[in-house]
């Protein structure tokens, strides 16, 4: 049975208390126990009293991947402090968001899982998504701003294929699919970095 965290739940912020553990069932047990009545049992609270801010386990989904978006979308915007060269700046964010996946492993899969594919029913989970792109976008229009990238660049091209670069090392990271693939004792940082340096040279 799942501890119930003693902390978690404050009169008046239910909601923020249900995503909250259910983001560490979720982490602990899994997508299959991240149910309703799971999360209330965790959060100390009836299991109909989830219903008054989450009709459906999708919609319980949907807010825990929304968070997850908008940490994702932080992460990468403190790796792109001002000051820092355009380009290490994008390659910075790359990297940060290959380690926030590699920590937070069944929230990054549940942000990008079949389950919440269609994001129309929650627009919330849409604009958190759409900020970490925006990051990228940013980034890159940095680059070509300091003469970094092309005048004739097009950057929602690019940062698509960047974000499909960093997403899919991601991805094989997760997986184990590199073993054996790279030297022994190559970092993440060193992959990310040989990665997007590539990406950048045919973007230049």
């Amino acid at each position: 049975m799942y501890t119930m965290s003693t902390s978690s739940y404050h009169h008046g912020r239910l909601r923020e208390a249900l995503v909250e553990e259910g983001r560490k069932i979720l982490s602990s047990r899994g997508p299959a126990a991240l149910t309703l009545r799971e999360v209330a049992a965790a959060a100390g609270v009836s299991h109909t009293a989830p219903y008054r801010h989450f009709e459906s386990k999708s919609a319980l989904w949907a807010a825990i991947a929304e968070e997850g978006f908008v940490r994702l979308a932080d992460r990468m915007s403190r790796a792109m402090v001002d000051g820092r060269e355009p380009v290490r700046a994008v390659q910075g964010a790359g990297l940060a968001y290959v380690e926030f996946a590699i920590g937070n492993g069944s929230l990054f899969s549940l942000m990008f899982g079949p389950e919440l594919a269609d994001r129309s029913s929650f627009p919330g989970l849409k604009n958190a998504a759409d900020l970490c792109f925006n990051v990228l976008v940013e980034g890159l229009e940095r680059c070509k701003t300091s003469g970094k990238l092309p005048t004739g660049a097009q950057i929602p091209e690019l940062a698509l294929s960047a974000w499909s670069l960093v997403h899919g090392l991601a991805t094989l990271l997760l997986a184990g699919q590199q073993k054996g693939r790279v030297l022994p004792g190559t970092s993440v940082r060193d992959l990310v970095n040989g990665a997007t340096r590539t990406l950048y040279e045919g973007m230049r």
